[in-house]
Formats: C-alpha cells, sequence, structure tokens
C-alpha cells in the first residue's frame, strides 16, 4: 500500500466527495439495462463511485479502478488486525 492514502490526504474534501457520490447513485438508474446487473456488477459500480468520489484524478477509469480496489483490499486487512 502507498504511503499517502486518500484517507490521509489533506487535500479530501468529504463535502466535494459526498456531493459526487450522492449524484452517481442517484444517476445509477440511468444507466441502460441497470435492472438486470447482479450483485457483483452492482458491487464493482459502487466501489467504483466511491473511489472516483474520493480522488477522481487517481481512480478514475478502469486502472484508477483497479488501484483503488486493490487500496480498499489493504485497508480491510488492515482494520480486521
Amino acid at each position: 500500500m502507498e504511503n499517502s492514502t486518500p484517507l490521509k490526504d489533506s487535500n479530501f474534501n468529504i463535502e466535494e466527495a459526498l456531493k459526487y457520490f450522492n449524484h452517481y447513485v442517484t444517476t445509477y438508474e440511468n444507466q441502460y439495462h441497470w435492472q438486470r446487473y447482479q450483485i457483483e456488477t452492482w458491487l464493482d459500480d459502487i466501489i467504483y463511485g466511491l473511489g472516483v468520489s474520493i480522488d477522481p484524478s487517481k481512480f478514475k477509469y478502469n486502472d484508477g479502478f483497479c488501484k483503488f480496489k486493490k487500496l480498499l483490499v489493504n485497508y480491510l486487512k488492515e482494520a480486521e488486525k
């Protein structure tokens, strides 16, 4: 895991993060055939939205999603200790 995580980033703005995430979730129904999504798609989409809300420059698109998912897994592993 990186030394500087978004959880410790001094540039993190919770108001902006919440604004983005709320918009992301409330517009989810605009996606084509969202009713047919499986739980894995739903979870991946929510994780993606959470990552982008934290830092769009680091966690947007597929590469950013993979990076955020690894960071989140590491964070959860550490939280279990």
